[in-house]
């Protein structure tokens, strides 16, 4: 698993943790809500010694990276060229310095669209927050677990559950947007490939043997529907992309298309 893809994914549950200021109308003042609350004035305050009096920090984030490297380990390898030995006790700490940055910054709260629930049982309890994500419709729900700790009145949130579907969502999202790309530069070489073979043999070649230095993207298939004198035309795809590129040159340009206009839709 690459560091950009678990950062970016991990981005979500930094916010969410900062939702808990939108916890309001606390019926008693040692309800999670109260706690939530309290936690808001001491976000409103950028006071640390408050905010950490109820959010553990270090627990929370360690339950953010559990949740990103669970989505992330049911999908194929992205294909990236960074290295893959991160691990969740190196993460750990780069999630700190984000849920921090994250809670301080006001620009953030405009993703919170409120507490949906509150279930408490004993010293524990969970929160329901409604938050809007980048790569989501509609708002998402996920859960901060609270703890019950020894001081009269107080919960702390020790962790945030729920984020692994929408996590596994944006993933699948990305590395779709990721594998097009692939598949339009894959297409756009193809492109230069067959001009310098047209200015040396005056036709087009049918066949990606006539061209030692294109190489297509790993996994990626370029298919050549046709190719002569007069134009050609190929496809592109890829297992991990329900999605197909498509350009043509000269006469094999079908109708509603540009010529070197490379264009990607859903298959078939």
């Amino acid at each position: 698993m690459s560091r950009s893809r678990v950062v970016l994914l991990a981005v979500v549950g930094f916010a969410i943790v900062a939702a808990a200021f939108l916890a309001r109308r606390a019926r008693r003042g040692d309800s999670p809500r109260a706690s939530l609350q309290r936690l808001a004035d001491g976000i409103r305050a950028r006071d640390r010694v408050a905010i950490e009096r109820y959010l553990d920090v270090r627990r929370t984030a360690e339950s953010v990276v559990d949740e990103a490297f669970s989505a992330a380990g049911t999908l194929p390898a992205e294909g990236s060229s960074e290295p893959d030995e991160i691990t969740p006790s190196s993460l750990v700490p780069v999630v700190e310095l984000s849920i921090w940055k994250t809670l301080l910054d006001p620009a953030e709260r405009a993703r919170y669209q409120g507490v949906a629930d509150v279930e408490q049982r004993d010293d524990t309890a969970r929160v329901g927050v409604r938050i809007r994500l980048d790569d989501v419709d509609s708002a998402a729900l996920v859960h901060l677990r609270l703890e019950r700790t020894a001081a009269a009145g107080q919960w702390r949130v020790v962790g945030v559950e729920g984020l692994g579907p929408y996590m596994r969502a944006g993933f699948e999202r990305r590395q779709g947007r990721a594998y097009e790309a692939e598949m339009r530069s894959d297409l756009r070489n193809l492109m230069t490939a067959q001009d310098a073979y047209f200015a040396e043999h005056a036709t087009y070649s049918a066949t990606l043997g006539a061209f030692p230095s294109f190489s297509p993207s790993p996994e990626a298939s370029i298919d050549i529907v046709e190719a002569n004198r007069g134009g050609w035309r190929a496809l592109a795809r890829h297992p991990g992309s329900t999605s197909e590129c498509r350009v043509a040159v000269g006469a094999s340009v079908p109708r509603g298309d540009g010529a070197r206009e490379v264009k990607c839709g859903p298959r078939g």
